[in-house]
């Protein structure tokens, strides 16, 4: 990205409309959450799977809404500055915060095209 701002100067923002790209931050939370789709619905390798865990794997004896829903549980962390930017930290924050509406979607082309929509409007508000 920051060849194009070199070469577009202050034009950045608009050409990364222009073009449907996203930021830096958007894209690293849209790489986060591909692969968490990919975990949550069975199509990811073993290593990643075992890295997550639904929040409906809580056991309790009591029914609770996370049971029905797509959350994922964000593991403890002893050191939050360090730890909390480890990859299966930051991806589950990142599939978290994503509306139900995007984390449901029924196949992953329908989702990465759900998250970069979602996200491109949240980096580029339509006024």
């Amino acid at each position: 990205m920051s060849w194009v701002r070199s070469v577009l100067g202050p034009k950045c923002l608009y050409t990364l409309q222009e073009l449907h790209w996203l930021r830096v931050p958007e894209r690293i939370q849209f790489r986060l959450c591909v692969p968490m789709y990919c975990c949550f619905n069975g199509t990811a390798p073993q290593y990643l799977s075992e890295c997550i865990l639904p929040a409906s794997s809580r056991s309790s004896g009591r029914q609770l809404h996370s049971t029905e829903s797509t959350s994922l549980l964000v593991p403890l962390t002893c050191r939050t500055t360090i730890n909390d930017r480890a990859c299966p930290m930051a991806a589950v924050r990142a599939w978290n915060s994503l509306p139900q509406h995007v984390r449901a979607a029924s196949s992953i082309v329908s989702f990465r095209r759900e998250l970069k929509t979602y996200l491109f409007l949240k980096a580029f508000p339509v006024v």
